[in-house]
């Protein structure tokens, strides 16, 4: 089992633990071989797998493998599987239904870090000290990785003080994460800041006003999700276009993930706007549980008070008691067109704002 560096930012600064990891990579001696096990030990061929990932035979149970390495050590083989801990040209024999077949594995080291941050996107106010996220970098073969980060606007590098930098005007602040390993395999990541004078963006919980704001869905059906700046609701930005596009189901849901202020156990409720394009009125859900009409050609308010409403209510999503930080997992939106007309229609959704 290969092991991860993972590195954490805290205080300014990077701190390393270890831990095992495994990923399943599957490979079989033919391309059928799922459907033609009787035949795998004839055709037999070469095959490139990832230095540290678990390389699987698609033989039958029954089958007979060895497995050598560029040094000529035999190999453990256990339930057709084994981890190619060294790069090279490994050798494998397979013998199944009185047959025999010989052939080649390549292994290398070509897959590249990978980057977790602990959000990807935040509101942060003009003039106020922003907080980078947690960053941990893992590499699949435990071996030394180069990390670097750089926060800018536009061309212009921001100057980071500790784990920290302070916006000085509205706009996107880019953080961008490079990291590299002993093998030269790069990954790069970027977490967006939005930096705003308008306070109740701060204590949104989505990023509907913003491009970003797409990816905070997760799930969806019979629903478009794409971000417009032509229709949006006060001085917000843009907001996010639901187009549905259903032509056998009157109902379209998405889901909701990644809430941008995860604590907000003292807020009394939520509240968002919704503009119905469509001539007619439509039933609204959330969490299957709060109830809402939608007005034809028009913005309505949803305002989500009744935190009991949602209690044991885990469609998909489930808001528990008091909003708590560990119990925020997402939302489960549906609008539902109780006249069954079947018509393309738009919804578009303003951010989505705690109750103070």
């Amino acid at each position: 089992m290969s092991t991860i560096s993972e590195w954490k930012y805290e205080g300014g600064t990077m701190k390393k633990s270890m831990k095992k990891y495994l990923t399943l990579f599957v490979a079989g001696c033919t391309l059928a071989s799922a459907l033609t096990m009787s035949a795998c030990a004839e055709q037999c061929e070469d095959y490139s797998a990832n230095l540290g990932e678990v390389f699987t035979f698609a033989c039958s149970s029954s089958a007979d493998i060895t497995v050598k390495s560029p040094s000529g050590e035999k190999i453990d083989v256990f339930m057709r599987s084994f981890v190619p801990l060294t790069e090279g040209e490994y050798r494998y024999i397979v013998r199944e239904n009185g047959t025999t077949c010989k052939g080649r594995l390549f292994v290398a080291d070509e897959k590249a870090p990978e980057i977790v941050t602990s959000f990807a996107f935040r509101y942060v106010a003009v003039g106020e000290a922003a907080k980078l996220p947690t960053v941990t970098v893992s590499d699949y073969n435990g071996g030394a990785v180069t990390t670097d980060l750089s926060v800018k606007k536009g061309e212009e590098t921001i100057t980071l003080s500790g784990n920290s930098f302070t916006p000085t005007e509205e706009g996107d602040y880019l953080l961008v994460i490079a990291a590299e390993d002993a093998a030269g395999n790069r990954s790069e990541k970027t977490v967006i800041f939005n930096a705003v004078n308008d306070l109740p963006k701060l204590s949104s919980v989505t990023a509907f006003d913003h491009e970003y704001g797409v990816n905070q869905v997760s799930r969806r059906h019979g629903f478009a999700p794409s971000y417009t700046s032509e229709v949006k609701y006060g001085n917000e930005n843009g907001s996010l276009k639901m187009e549905f596009t259903a032509d056998t189901q009157y109902e379209g849901w998405f889901f909701l993930r990644d809430v941008l202020i995860r604590d907000i156990s003292e807020s009394h409720g939520l509240y968002f706007y919704v503009y119905n394009e469509s001539g007619t009125e439509k039933k609204l859900y959330v969490n299957r549980s709060h109830e809402a009409v939608l007005q034809p050609n028009a913005w309505t308010e949803i305002r989500i008070t009744d935190y009991t409403a949602f209690l044991g209510n885990s469609y998909f999503a489930a808001i528990k008691e008091n909003f708590s930080l560990e119990d925020v997992n997402g939302l489960l939106i549906s609008v539902i067109d109780t006249e069954k007309n079947l018509e393309m229609q738009n919804y578009y959704f303003s951010n989505i704002y705690i109750v103070q």
